[in-house]
């Protein structure tokens, strides 16, 4: 419900944006600049929660998400004033467990993984340099640092690639972004026998826009 809110109100505000600008009379011999009143380039640092789960498809299993942590630095090239591309690097602790019902010690099979996520978002903004909401989506490859799987010899695959989407809304320099990701490729080395499994993540993360 809150994403379907947010995306109405922002292409409501896009709209009402277009409207305005066809309200300003073009001065002659005056080229109206390209990116509006936001910069063309943009850098931020950005720290926040991280929870993320297991989804064995075939079991139909999915493991239950721990708090981590998740922080690094974004750079933006804003395309005029509605579009922008995005790149940055994030280091990551990923958490999760899978409490095991069938065993009356309560034993639970636990997965830690800390990782940098190299995310490439393409954005839809509406706004000005001030304030503005934005959404994105795009491809990611996260980069297995370190693993641990309590009580299975699983080896992660080093290299995770997936997609992503994100919803954020900015205030002067300060910004907060929420982000869903999904794995493409297996978690798991295939050479471990483990059956087909990926990692889902969700951040919420707040940061300082330069």
């Amino acid at each position: 419900m809150k994403k379907t809110i947010l995306s109405l109100v922002c292409i409501m505000a896009f709209a009402m944006a277009g409207a305005q600008d066809q309200n300003v009379p073009e001065i002659p011999g005056k080229r109206k600049p390209a990116f509006g009143n936001i910069k063309p380039f943009e850098v931020a640092v950005s720290a926040g929660f991280n929870s993320s789960s297991i989804s064995f498809p075939k079991a139909s299993l999915y493991t239950n998400g721990l708090a981590g942590f998740a922080g690094g630095l974004t750079a933006q090239y804003n395309y005029k004033s509605f579009f922008a591309f995005r790149t940055g690097a994030f280091f990551e602790m990923n958490r999760s467990n899978y409490p095991d019902q069938t065993n009356l010690f309560g034993s639970s099979l636990s997965y830690r993984q800390t990782d940098i996520n190299v995310p490439l978002s393409l954005i839809f903004q509406c706004g000005n340099q001030d304030a503005r909401f934005y959404m994105g989506f795009g491809p990611n490859a996260r980069f297995s640092l370190d693993s641990e799987l309590e009580a299975l010899d699983y080896k992660t695959n080093k290299i995770q690639y997936g997609a992503h989407m994100l919803f954020g809304f900015k205030f002067s320099h300060f910004f907060m972004e929420e982000t869903i990701g999904y794995q493409m490729n297996d978690l798991f080395h295939k050479d471990a026998a483990a059956p087909k499994s990926s990692l889902n993540t969700f951040s919420l993360r707040v940061g300082w826009m330069f």
